[in-house]
């Protein structure tokens, strides 16, 4: 017998090596806490998750419902490329409404998750080797993405001075540099939590014009602001690019809505329309009972406290004054009616 093992096969197996755009690619580290949470978890420890920005509330009944009525009728083939016609014709009226911008729903594209939706911006919009502005502190999955598709991340050093987000003078700053070709902002951003006046987002969006820059911005936390609405970039530069989501405002950060994402939520609509939001009714519309059919996870709770009216009372009096309710309260306000 030789000492050592002759190898089964030789050649092209020696040479493979992945991709040098890959190592270049750091671990988003958000995932390895996550994945150290769920090991703990998995041990029979108690971990509170802060981990991941999501909110703490659950899918609303009826996009759950209107998902499993989808699964029962076997609405889970292939749709058009871009998205559902009725879905992007309903996201681009809920833009005239909810900012009184005009979109045409061609404009409109429907993707799995935000992030294919930076992936294709970035592939539709710049050459490889393109330097694209970001904010540092950001979101670092811009970093990785970008790096990914052979891009080049211009990370730029934000504070207090210029509230954490990017100026003009920034951006002109780095273009004289070394020339740009994008700048891709937040609002409300991650992991600061700022939101930019609508003059700041007027601003950048004029200094991109004047350097003939794409402009691309991240509004999925859009609705979750307390002293004012936020702003689309849309308002200042009909040319930029917005990418939204359905993740955080309407509690789907597990979903992926891709091309269908036909959430039907209400049975009065027709078939043809499109029901993207829930409104939370668990003390509004309808008798006690009513409420209870629509909630029916939520039923013995909701008696118990009817059966004690002077508790009711006083909880319905209380919740106005929670952040929690009111960020529902918008929610049923602003959401797509």
């Amino acid at each position: 017998m030789p000492d050592t093992a002759t190898p089964i096969a030789s050649g092209p197996q020696e040479t493979r090596q992945p991709a040098a755009r890959a190592a270049r690619v750091q671990p988003f580290i958000v995932m390895d806490v996550m994945n150290q949470a769920a090991a703990i978890e998995r041990g029979g420890g108690s971990v509170v998750h802060m981990e991941v920005g999501q909110p703490s509330a659950p899918t609303p009944a009826s996009i759950r419902a209107a998902a499993a009525r989808a699964l029962d009728h076997g609405r889970i083939g292939y749709t058009q490329a871009l998205g559902t016609d009725s879905l992007r014709a309903r996201i681009a009226r809920h833009y005239g409404a909810a900012y009184g911008v005009d979109v045409a729903a061609e404009r409109v594209v429907v993707t799995t998750g935000s992030s294919g939706g930076f992936i294709l911006a970035f592939l539709a919009c710049f050459q490889p080797g393109a330097r694209i502005a970001i904010s540092a502190p950001g979101y670092p999955a811009y970093r990785n993405i970008l790096i990914a598709l052979g891009l080049e991340p211009v990370a730029i050093e934000v504070g207090p001075e210029t509230r954490f987000a990017l100026t003009p003078d920034l951006i002109a700053r780095a273009h004289r540099e070394k020339p740009l070709a994008g700048v891709l902002t937040m609002s409300p951003a991650n992991p600061t939590g700022v939101v930019m006046a609508p003059d700041a987002i007027a601003a950048v969006a004029a200094e991109c014009r004047r350097l003939g820059l794409w402009y691309i911005s991240d509004e999925i936390y859009h609705g979750l602001t307390y002293d004012q609405p936020a702003t689309t970039a849309l308002s200042a530069d009909p040319d930029a690019i917005i990418v939204n989501s359905f993740s955080k405002y309407y509690c789907m950060t597990g979903w992926r809505v891709g091309a269908d994402g036909r959430l039907r939520g209400d049975r009065r609509m027709r078939g043809d329309q499109v029901r993207l939001c829930a409104k939370p009714r668990l003390f509004a519309g309808g008798s006690a009972a009513d409420r209870a059919r629509r909630f029916p996870a939520r039923r013995r709770r909701l008696l118990h406290l009817l059966r004690h009216r002077p508790i009711f009372q006083r909880f319905h009096e209380l919740l106005p004054r929670c952040s929690e309710w009111r960020r529902r309260r918008d929610h049923a306000r602003t959401g797509f009616r």
